[in-house]
């Protein structure tokens, strides 16, 4: 086609490139839609059929019971899975300024640690560096980040070895590592890790999750303008780093750090 250099050519440049930008968006919205209708209807099908079996044979005693204690954990399953869609779809805008406050995360990941020590069989030994480690954040949300991050390792984790969680200052960062002894993840899925609805390993059962906790993380983390990334080794485990920028604490005001200081340390990109 012969180019006119004239301005009907330039709207018709114009409106392809938005259309190309629009393109990538739509079909991600595509996507995520046909992945979260695939996941409900998973546990919505079982509490039906379930049901429907219970009153058709007039189930009682221990088998009825054993057919509640089913529509009960297909019905938490749901609950979960909905909340987690809510609060990827919260967190699509961008983060509230006044809900910001100083945040230390060296206590943060202890309790963590502590949280899941609590439970049988958990193992997570934290480790806090020397050094200031707060940032400026939403607690709740970083919070539910770590708890994220730690559950994941212990899900991977082999019971007789301990995950860790630590925080320390790395130059101009705050870094939160979270690391653990598992199988590990082949680098060809390790780009995809935070992608929604997706499991590295496909023969994890029902009870590992719908695969939305670390796409929550990330937003979390892209919603504090810092990044998260993935190293693994096959056979030894794998590691998650966050990377968020420091603010001192000068007479009760949060202050972002000095321009002057380092260049941040650049997390491992996924392999």
């Amino acid at each position: 086609m012969r180019r006119t250099g004239d301005v009907i050519e330039r709207l018709a440049v114009t409106f392809n490139s938005m259309l190309g930008r629009l393109e990538s968006p739509v079909k991600r919205l595509d996507e995520f839609t046909a992945d979260a209708s695939h996941e409900l209807r998973g546990p919505a099908a079982v509490i039906r059929t379930t049901a429907e079996l219970a009153l058709r044979q007039n189930r009682t005693g221990e088998n009825l019971q054993q057919d509640i204690r089913e529509i009960h954990a297909e019905a938490v399953r749901l609950s979960e899975l909905i909340e987690d869609l809510l609060t990827l779809a919260r967190l699509e805008g961008s983060i509230d300024e006044s809900l910001l406050s100083a945040v230390d995360l060296g206590p943060m990941v202890e309790g963590v640690a502590k949280q899941f020590g609590r439970q049988a069989g958990s193992r997570i030994t934290a480790n806090k560096g020397e050094g200031s480690l707060v940032v400026r954040g939403h607690e709740s949300s970083l919070r539910r980040l770590l708890l994220i991050l730690a559950d994941n390792a212990l899900r991977h984790n082999p019971e007789d070895t301990v995950a860790r969680i630590s925080a320390a200052r790395a130059d101009a960062h705050v870094v939160v590592t979270v690391a653990d002894s598992g199988r590990g993840v082949p680098a060809a899925d390790l780009s995809r890790l935070f992608d929604r609805f997706y499991r590295a390993d496909p023969a994890r059962n029902r009870s590992s999750g719908a695969g939305l906790g670390l796409a929550i993380a990330r937003r979390i983390v892209e919603r504090h303008g810092g990044q998260i990334n993935a190293s693994s080794e096959l056979g030894a485990g794998s590691v998650f780093r966050v990377s968020l920028e420091p603010y001192s604490i000068n007479d009760g005001v949060v202050e972002r750090a000095s321009a002057t200081a380092q260049a941040p340390t650049q997390c491992p990109s996924n392999r």
